[in-house]
């Protein structure tokens, strides 16, 4: 029983070693929340919520700006003592930026209204 466990350990384990499969997506997290902060001189977000996933816990957040669209990875490793799965985290928009997505499906969660619409 107890090689069992091991066994099942590794499994576990070597099927989180791919980075693709510890990307957080939306439909993963619990109380997904998206805060919108605009001023006159900047625009940020700040996402937060808890990973789904009770073995994992989130390693870092990390930002990739494409183009007009900034794409937000939430990275999960393997839990241990000081680790979490919830998250909280400042994403600074630069002004070019008109999209941002979140996860490797590319979920929406952000979009720049048009003059417009800002009114």
């Amino acid at each position: 029983m107890k090689k069992l466990a091991i066994v099942m350990m590794l499994l576990f384990l070597s099927a989180c070693a791919g980075r693709d499969k510890m990307i957080l997506e939306s439909r993963d997290v619990q109380a997904f929340e998206v805060a919108e902060h605009l001023t006159a001189k900047s625009s940020s977000i700040t996402i937060s919520g808890l990973a789904f996933h009770s073995a994992l816990a989130v390693q870092e957040v990390r930002t990739i700006p494409e183009g007009k669209a900034l794409h937000v990875y939430v990275h999960l490793a393997p839990a241990h003592a000081n680790s979490s799965g919830s998250f909280s985290s400042e994403i600074v928009i630069p002004a070019t930026v008109e999209t941002i997505y979140f996860g490797l499906e590319k979920t929406v969660i952000w979009q720049r209204k048009s003059p417009s619409e800002a009114s």
